[in-house]
């Protein structure tokens, strides 16, 4: 299990590390750099690649921060309470506060890039399968969380311990379907980005023979750009991080079962103690 931990941690952190260096960077190597977000001159690099925060943003909060969520109940849990509050409680809040913050700089960016003109052209929005499952992804987070406050943090006057108890399996359950549902919006943006910079004249193919099968595409590889590569890199980091990260919550949820008795409100992923606003 702490295997599985580990190596989750270290693959998020890593593909933060790839976004930053695939948009920070210029020409083929990378997008072209992050700039301060402003859209006041159509001249400056501020309003030209404002897009490249988007990805930064999305990946740092939809994928860091929500992997230290998920975990947070597991990591954090023997550390008691602080102002009759659990901890790992405090802590879950945190990094899903964090993500807030980071996914709506991203929606801020990319709305920004699509709906000023660059070269005198706009960019349509919402058109893609990527932008489809992003939007319906960052929705059921954002109403998420508002049920999650709503329903865990207020008085027991607000929202009761058997309303709790049953909207408790639901949180679990959408919460690991956002976490997954966000690999797949990522992933497939990533793609959507790659060929949009095909369009733009770098191909991201590589180069293939014609005379003969390509039966070693690793000869081939070092022909594709830079920014394609990195781009490959970054999906497949995102694709680990979320292999171990179900892994580690599906050991979690293993151990908890074994911990506690069949049928018990406790047993499952991400346990507290029903009754208690700790």
């Amino acid at each position: 299990m702490q295997f599985a931990y580990l190596l989750t941690r270290i693959f998020a952190i890593i593909s933060v590390i790839l976004v930053i260096d695939w948009a920070n960077q210029g020409g083929e190597s990378g997008l072209g750099g992050l700039f301060k977000i402003s859209m006041e001159d159509p001249d400056s690099n501020n309003y030209n690649k404002v897009f490249n925060w988007h990805p930064v943003m999305m990946i740092t909060g939809m994928i860091f921060c929500f992997v230290e969520a998920a975990l947070s109940y597991r990591t954090w849990n023997h550390l008691g309470t602080v102002c009759n509050m659990k901890v790992a409680k405090v802590i879950h809040l945190l990094w899903q506060t964090a993500a807030v913050i980071l996914i709506s700089i991203g929606l801020v960016a990319v709305f920004y890039s699509h709906n000023y003109p660059v070269n005198g052209a706009y960019k349509a929005n919402l058109y893609s399968l990527h932008s489809w499952i992003g939007i319906a992804i960052v929705t059921m987070y954002f109403a998420q969380y508002v049920m999650g406050v709503y329903n865990f943090l207020t008085p027991e006057r607000v929202s009761s311990v058997s309303q709790r108890e049953k909207y408790k399996p639901y949180h679990i359950y959408f919460g690991l379907f956002i976490l997954f549902g966000a690999g797949m919006a990522i992933e497939s943006g990533i793609q959507d980005k790659l060929l949009l910079l095909s369009n733009a004249g770098i191909s991201c193919s590589g180069t293939t023979p014609t005379d003969t099968a390509d039966t070693n595409p690793a000869q081939y590889y070092d022909d594709i750009p830079p920014v394609c590569q990195k781009g490959n890199w970054l999906g497949i980091s995102i694709f680990v991080t979320l292999l171990f990260a179900g892994l580690s919550l599906f050991e979690s949820d293993s151990k908890s079962k074994k911990d506690t008795q069949p049928g018990s409100i406790n047993s499952g992923l991400l346990e507290d103690e029903i009754g208690n606003r700790a």
